[in-house]
């Protein structure tokens, strides 16, 4: 299946806080109480103290995904994320099993949990900062610890809690929302295999905009590191506008590494700079429709809007 490649690509007690204390993040149907310090994200699904660089994020699953989550997590996989010395526990979050992952990175410790209820498989991430204090790091333990579970919102409160607002879906339609700032769209009514369908995923940045400057080339590193394809082959890169606004376009053909046969795919990508970061467009159709899909792309993209 296509989407745990792109949303894992493309990606943590003493003293529990009682659930009606949580604090959910729009959209979210996991929340905790944020230790002191750290407010509610406004990029994102979870919490921040932006003058400590501390964090914590949120993304969702469904209910069935909580073992391929939590067996996912291997040391292998999580090398690869630039997390080393990881320890693994079993632990109990809402009365059912979790796992709570603590690791260390060039940016300081990083806790990881995975828990679940019926509706829902969350992956909390947490980040106290470069050169925390163990206080703040235990803190943020009992606070993930202490997460608590709500019924999932619908699909319409999700789409309303996202940094931007697509109008014009132009016969897209929205599977799911990622982690506060993304969404994924298939063709309205799409049947059978996923991996022969168009699909267009739109993301708000978390981190910090590349400088104008330096735009075309954080776009071309992004384009070749899409999850699941295979070498990509650009025929075409520069600005363009769609709407009122100014995307660094490029299009490409690739093919799914794990599919049999491995059939031609339009890749589109296109990253529009904006005063909060940046968002950034991607879609990966069958070449045979990438007329059609690509003027599509073009309509959702144009009447796009960042909220403020």
């Amino acid at each position: 299946m296509i989407a745990f490649p792109l949303l894992l690509a493309l990606l943590l007690a003493a003293g529990s806080p009682a659930a009606a204390e949580a604090v959910f993040p729009p959209g979210a149907s996991i929340g905790l109480v944020p230790p002191p310090g750290m407010r509610p994200a406004t990029r994102f699904a979870g919490f921040e103290d932006p003058e400590r660089a501390a964090s914590i994020t949120v993304n969702e699953f469904p209910a069935a995904a909580f073992d391929t989550v939590a067996g996912g997590l291997t040391p292998e996989a999580l090398g690869q994320r630039g997390l080393r010395d990881a320890r693994r526990e079993d632990v109990r979050v809402g009365g059912r099993d979790a796992v709570l992952i603590t690791a260390a990175s060039d940016a300081g410790p990083v806790l990881i949990l995975v828990a679940g209820s019926q509706d829902a498989t969350a992956i909390v991430t947490a980040r106290p900062g470069a050169g925390a204090a163990q206080g703040a790091v235990e803190a943020l333990r009992a606070a993930l610890l202490g997460a608590a579970f709500r019924a999932p919102a619908s699909l319409a409160e999700q789409l309303a809690a996202l940094p931007f607002r697509l109008p014009v879906l132009a016969g897209f339609a929205p599977e799911r929302t990622l982690g506060g700032n993304a969404v994924l769209l298939r063709p309205a009514g799409a049947l059978g295999d996923p991996r022969s369908q168009p699909l267009l995923s739109i993301a708000a940045s978390v981190g910090a905009a590349p400088e104008p400057g330096a735009l075309e080339a954080f776009a071309r590193r992004a384009a070749a590191s899409i999850p699941g394809l295979g070498p990509l082959r650009i025929r075409r890169a520069g600005l363009v506008r769609f709407g009122d606004a100014a995307w660094f376009d490029i299009e490409g053909d690739a093919a799914w590494t794990d599919a049999v046969p491995p059939g031609p795919l339009l890749v589109r990508q296109a990253i529009r700079l904006t005063p909060a970061g940046y968002v950034r467009a991607v879609l990966i159709a069958p070449a045979a429709e990438a007329g059609p899909h690509g003027e599509n792309f073009a309509r959702v993209l144009a009447a796009l809007e960042p909220r403020p």
